[in-house]
């Protein structure tokens, strides 16, 4: 909510601002005010706009737990990882209602810059303390 009603108050901020200038209130600025303006209305829409982007991404996203494997689904991309092959269980965001569970090391896809690896696993789920310990329970049973 306070993301809503902050970026909601940059987007009228710019809108007041063009305003303003349109008028002819600050005349003698030039073009500094209307690029702030385009710029305060662009964050402000940018800001509004991102929960509904994530969650558009999130949509399409699924992980499922088995008896033998964890696997990621993001739309026609599969990722899976054998329990017993899996080398660690961690959590992060540890007693928060939203955590992680990261099981899986990936090469990072080819650049000049950036970590080799990618950590990865259930991002953002609820009870993921819950869930590492299943995963846990469940390479026990599997190896």
């Amino acid at each position: 909510m306070p993301l809503l009603v902050g970026s909601g108050g940059i987007v009228v901020a710019g809108l007041i601002a063009a305003q303003s200038f349109r008028e002819g209130r600050w005349s003698g600025v030039g073009m500094v005010v209307p690029v702030f303006c385009a710029f305060l209305a662009a964050c402000g829409v940018l800001a509004v706009s991102w929960p509904a982007v994530r969650f558009r991404r999130a949509r399409g996203l699924t992980y499922l737990l088995t008896d033998r494997r964890a696997i990621i689904v993001e739309g026609s991309a599969v990722t899976d990882a054998r329990l017993a092959a899996i080398r660690s269980v961690e959590v992060e965001n540890s007693g928060k209602p939203i955590g992680s569970v990261i099981f899986l090391d990936r090469p990072a896809p080819p650049s000049d810059s950036g970590p080799d690896m990618i950590r990865d696993g259930f991002i953002g789920i609820a009870d993921a303390e819950a869930v590492a310990q299943e995963m846990r329970r469940l390479q026990g049973i599997a190896s």
